[in-house]
């Protein structure tokens, strides 16, 4: 059919799937054992078939005879969320804390409370300001695609 999304139907068995192809292949017969449409010994067959596959073509096969609407379409996870998650932890709340330390005045007497919480209220102020910065300027640069705007050739009139 014109204009098919299916890698298989537009170029045969010589398109090479990649992991994230097998990868989902994979959840589609888990689907359909969580359903009772497999049983366990023939899931486990065909999970190692479709990690062994190399083209579209073998992996639809796995699949053919599943019903594609009755299988939860699941949208591709970001794998390195939890390491995003983490870090942004890291940069809002410990390290602010460990540059409080840093840059508390050491003067001749102990430190008030007052001089504590003011400290820690500008740096965590700082480091969250930044953090907001860097996040809209990569949401600037998500949106431009990237890309930088093309430069005049030299000479050129303006």
């Amino acid at each position: 059919m014109p204009g098919s999304q299916d890698p298989a139907a537009a170029g045969g068995d010589q398109l090479r799937a990649g992991h994230a192809d097998r990868e989902q292949a994979v959840e589609v017969l888990k689907d359909a054992f969580a359903q009772g449409r497999l049983d366990k010994d023939e899931l486990d067959a065909r999970v190692g078939h479709a990690l062994a596959s190399r083209t579209y073509t073998e992996l639809a096969a796995l699949t053919a005879d599943i019903p594609v609407g009755l299988t939860r379409a699941r949208p591709p996870g970001d794998p390195w969320r939890a390491t995003k998650v983490a870090c942004g932890v890291v940069y809002a709340l410990i390290l602010p804390g460990l540059f409080t330390l840093v840059v508390l005045p050491g003067g001749p007497g102990p430190l008030t409370v007052r001089e504590v919480v003011t400290s820690s209220a500008v740096v965590y102020v700082v480091f969250w300001v930044l953090g907001v910065s860097v996040m809209a300027a990569g949401r600037h640069g998500r949106r431009s695609g990237g890309q930088v705007p093309p430069r005049s050739a030299p000479g050129a009139s303006r």
